[in-house]
């Protein structure tokens, strides 16, 4: 239901929940749609972090040359990346453009009707930078902190 939908109005925010369930299925504490604020601030479609490991998925319908644009900036600061597509378009990048894929070491995420699978899995970013990483970690826990419902104040009852 979630894939159509999405087709249908051309909207990939409606696929973030399955990426971020499949993440948090193996173990991550995802966000979606994080703000990174450096020179010129930008989102990033689906965060995972997991003993330290920052992982960041760029999601697109199609469109394979602006999703690798995309991804591209996100290898100086996270330590793995992959490019969610729906299942039949991923399996046509993985066959279209494996050399560009293998050359920057980015994952494949497919997303069908249900959920999301990994085709393809990332290698260690070669071009991460740690004072980068820290800084969008830091980010990342500001955008978590922010997001969060405060708790119910007992006193009000």
């Amino acid at each position: 239901m979630a894939l159509s939908a999405a087709m249908e109005a051309s909207d990939e925010h409606i696929l973030y929940p399955l990426v971020a369930d499949y993440l948090s299925c193996n173990g991550f504490k995802v966000s979606t749609e994080v703000i990174y604020h450096c020179r010129k601030p930008y989102e990033i479609d689906v965060v995972g972090v997991r003993d330290g490991q920052v992982l960041s998925v760029e999601v697109k319908l199609r469109c394979f040359r602006k999703a690798l644009q995309q991804a591209m900036k996100r290898l100086r600061h996270s330590d793995y990346v992959y490019l969610g597509f729906p299942m039949r378009y991923a399996s046509f990048v993985i066959g279209e453009y494996r050399r560009a894929i293998n050359k920057f070491g980015f994952g494949i995420i497919a997303i069908d009707e249900e959920r999301a699978y990994e085709l393809l899995p990332p290698r260690h970013s070669k071009q991460l930078n740690a004072s980068l990483k820290r800084r969008f970690m830091m980010d990342i826990r500001r955008q978590v902190r922010a997001t969060r419902p405060l708790p119910a104040d007992p006193s009000a009852t």
